[in-house]
């Protein structure tokens, strides 16, 4: 073996280790006693580690049994905005139509994406509907004939019927894709941290503008990716922990979608004083850490999976 090979594997073991364990000695112990290595690995969607063909997802049956609405009905079906002049027969309609879309919603059994939003105005809906066709009807993610969930075409009689199936959406989501705006609300904060602590990846899409909100806007996509500790949350079953990759464009977005979906994702190991990171390269957004706090790292060893 050259030297060149050996240290490409050393390389990739040491991504894989963080990825699926958070901790170089633990994965060590776990594959070095393992009869199947490969299967052991084969969820982590690093490149060239378990690719998955896009042919899984052409062959599919395209996801046209969902029902679109334009952005005026979307706003109508809003359980906390409602239009003071709001249309009976447009509103019957699409109750009519999200109703129907909740039952399709339920009996699909399996999902790719779960788009998580949460919008008050009409403009906020008209921009959504935008951000949806620009990524999912785009020649890259079309033929892959993905399972999204759009809460915005969704109705239910209730709220607690409708907090139940976003619920088992979420479950379902191999990873959340949250649309941020200008402001933090609880309803998309409750699910990327479920997505977070299910060991899952969230994509935040943070909107690259040029006119008055632009330093809003770039503070926002800086709190997400460098500032907040809870932007790293500890995964419920493991304890490794998980971050957002944070895109700016509609293209970049596209990319890491298509790139975690296909096992495709370019990860990179990095360096500094809280220990290694995991690195998404297009975002540069950590996505798993090896804390290098002795202490900390001996107390989620031996403490972690007792809970409470």
């Amino acid at each position: 073996m050259r030297l060149g090979d050996f240290m490409n594997g050393v390389m990739k073991f040491l991504k894989i280790a963080l990825w699926k364990y958070g901790d170089f000695s633990q994965a060590l112990r776990e594959l070095g006693r393992s009869s199947n290595v490969q299967s052991d690995i084969c969820d982590v969607p690093l490149r060239g580690v378990s690719s998955i063909p896009e042919s899984i997802f052409t062959t599919r049956t395209p996801l046209d049994f969902i029902q679109s609405l334009p952005s005026e009905e979307r706003l109508l079906l809003a359980y906390t905005t409602q239009p003071a002049d709001t249309d009976a027969g447009s509103l019957e309609r699409a109750k009519t139509i999200g109703k129907q879309n909740a039952r399709e919603y339920l009996a699909l059994g399996f999902l790719d994406i779960y788009v998580a939003t949460s919008m008050r105005e009409l403009e906020e809906f008209r921009s959504f509907e935008t951000f949806m066709k620009q990524v999912f009807e785009h020649p890259d993610l079309a033929r892959l004939n993905l399972r999204y969930f759009d809460p915005t075409i969704v109705y239910c009689d209730n709220r607690v019927a409708k907090g139940l199936l976003e619920a088992l959406m979420l479950r379902l989501a191999k990873l959340t894709l949250y649309v941020a705006g200008e402001k933090d609300t609880f309803g998309k904060d409750s699910e990327c941290a479920a997505t977070l602590t299910q060991g899952k990846p969230v994509i935040v899409y943070v909107e690259e503008v040029s006119d008055k909100r632009k330093e809003k806007f770039d503070e926002r996509a800086r709190l997400f990716r460098d500032i907040h500790p809870l932007g790293l949350q500890a995964c419920y079953q493991t304890g490794v922990a998980n971050g957002v990759i944070v895109v700016r464009t509609i293209q970049d977005c596209r990319k890491v979608l298509k790139d975690f979906l296909l096992h495709n994702l370019d990860l990179y190991l990095d360096k500094d004083t809280t220990g290694y990171l995991l690195k998404e390269r297009t975002t540069q957004s950590i996505v798993r850490v090896a804390p290098g706090d002795p202490l900390l790292v001996r107390s989620y060893r031996n403490f972690y999976s007792k809970g409470s």
